[in-house]
């Protein structure tokens, strides 16, 4: 018999049967193959894709004996501007070669075409977007076990984690009565033992959680067939009963999502994740046992915090007594003729910690014989601009009165160390860190071109500011730069234009509308921009080549 199968707002006729291994096909909706006409749209950024993403994303599920090729499916996906999934494209598999979806990875595609993402915006307006998702992929348990039913008093969660790190991990154990008791290695924030107790009533909620997914029917073990992965190991005892379920990885093995889901409810509910990152919590309970903050160990914990970027636990800790100063473990070199404070500061800066730099300054940090010292301004004040954060740059600049930091240094470019060392402005330092969502580099060069600076110089390679901003996909400070004037067809010492450090078909279009060329005869960037835009897909961009004298327009 024929059903009908809709694609697409189109419909076509499908036979309906069995598969090879005899598994009943069941004639569904199916997510059609994006074509090159459709695979248009912005590119949004890995966070920008979890922030738009309203929902938990949908499973492929295997039964018992079957399996993918490999665990974990990559998958492009064409969204349209109010947030629907409309195709798919193949990116598994060889190069070149992509791997078609199997049945279960198909059908978790249909169940994905049914949900919708938060609308994607360009400049406000909601736009078409192509992002990437990894779809789980679970084994479903081979037969039901039922949970013993028991007092709470008798039930006992405990969740132990490993790193790929000798040494590293935690773990929980959650009591039936509320006693929880924490256990830190080498690589978490809070090391040692710590009891405390959390509700009753939120172990009840454990315990009826489990139950709800069936967690007594999961398999023991889920390995991973490759190395330096992490590691869970749940065991759970009811009365004279113990469930034991070891995974390695997460998504890679093929461990139910509900299993992963419970390990991080556990880890929610007992607060463990508070002491392995560090908290208010964990650092109100450390008081009440009398922790010295006082110390090398305080001082190794707020490193730590500044690490996570917690400014709450930071200030929290400075407020206890902790030395602000660099611990044993620290990230950046001192240097032979830096002070150990002032090296403290730049660490912080460097890691976006901007809610030192008051109490710093206050300390004195930026003084020498209770006088200014610029060399100690200028240090800080570099520091200040790379942590792309306003607020810090503005207390350096306030913190040394009467003197001023310098807004230019000499210095050589890091890959030719023997140069002559060349007078260069500190915009060198106005760089996006990497997975920075709260950079500020416009509100920053704003204010430095309000304190003199001007905004067109070139960096040790060349570069100017509209480079940055365009590498850091920043449409705003983009049109702010060319507002006051930067050539947008300067290039740097390897030949590269704005244009040509861009991850974004709007920033393109801006630029080359503002009259950037990629017709430089021999230029290797000019022809891989031509070349990345075909892959990406920037439709705008290759059609805007193609007409004549764009420059013009």
């Amino acid at each position: 018999m024929s059903v009908l199968v809709f694609v697409a707002g189109c419909s076509r006729e499908r036979e309906s049967g069995e598969d090879a291994s005899r598994v009943p096909v069941v004639p569904a909706f199916e997510l059609p193959v994006c074509d090159v006409e459709e695979w248009r749209g912005i590119r949004p950024t890995p966070y920008e894709i979890a922030k738009h993403r309203t929902f938990d994303l949908p499973a492929a599920r295997y039964a018992v004996g079957d399996h993918p090729a490999s665990w974990g499916y990559t998958v492009g996906l064409r969204v349209d501007a109010e947030g629907r999934v409309q195709c798919h494209e193949l990116l598994d598999g060889v190069p070149g070669l992509p791997t078609e979806p199997n049945r279960q990875q198909r059908q978790a595609l249909a169940a994905l075409a049914r949900l919708r993402y938060a609308p994607f915006l360009r400049d406000g307006k909601a736009v078409a977007a192509l992002i990437v998702e990894q779809i789980p992929e679970e084994r479903i348990p081979p037969s039901h076990r039922p949970m013993p039913d028991v007092p709470l008093n008798q039930v006992r969660i405990t969740l132990s984690r490993g790193g790929t790190i000798a040494g590293c991990g935690h773990s929980v154990e959650v009591g039936g009565d509320g006693q929880v008791i924490f256990t830190g290695g080498n690589c978490v924030a809070v090391e040692g033992r710590h009891e405390y107790q959390i509700p009753i009533s939120d172990v009840r909620a454990l315990t009826a959680e489990a139950r709800r997914i069936d967690l007594w029917s999961m398999e023991p073990q889920y390995p991973y067939n490759g190395s330096d992965a992490e590691t869970a190991r749940l065991v759970i005892q009811m009365g004279d009963q113990t469930l034991s379920i070891y995974n390695e990885g997460s998504l890679e093995t093929g461990v139910p999502l509900a299993v992963v889901r419970f390990q991080d409810m556990v880890e929610r509910v007992s607060r463990a994740k508070e002491w392995h990152e560090l908290s208010i919590f964990s650092l109100d309970q450390l008081e009440r046992e009398g922790f010295d903050f006082n110390s090398e160990a305080g001082s190794a914990m707020l490193v730590r915090a500044i690490d996570h970027g917690d400014e709450a636990v930071v200030q929290r800790l400075v407020a206890l007594g902790t030395p602000l100063r660099v611990a044993p473990m620290r990230k950046y070199l001192l240097g032979n003729d830096k002070p150990e404070d002032l090296a403290f500061l730049e660490f912080a800066l460097r890691e976006r910690c901007a809610v030192l730099a008051a109490p710093m300054i206050e300390r004195g940090v930026l003084l020498s014989r209770g006088r200014p010292d610029q060399r100690k301004l200028d240090l800080a004040f570099r520091a200040a601009i790379e942590s792309g954060r306003l607020a810090a740059v503005q207390a350096v600049w306030n913190g040394g009165a009467p003197l001023k930091p310098s807004l230019h240094y000499m210095a050589t470019p890091v890959d030719r160390p023997r140069d002559r060392p060349r007078r260069t402005s500190v915009v060198n330092f106005l760089v996006l860190p990497w997975q920075d969502q709260a950079w500020e580099g416009l509100p920053i060069a704003q204010w430095l071109a309000g304190q003199g600076m001007r905004l067109d110089e070139r960096t040790l390679d060349g570069s100017t500011l509209l480079h940055a901003a365009a590498n850091a996909n920043d449409i705003a400070f983009v049109r702010f730069l060319l507002a006051q004037g930067l050539d947008v067809s300067i290039r740097n010492e390897r030949g590269a234009q704005a244009l040509n450090v861009s991850g974004d078909e709007d920033i393109a279009l801006v630029l080359l509308r503002a009259g950037a060329r990629t017709d430089a005869p021999g230029n290797s960037h000019d022809s891989f921009f031509l070349h990345q835009a075909k892959q990406r897909g920037w439709y705008r961009v290759l059609e805007w080549q193609q007409q004549p004298d764009q420059s013009a327009r």
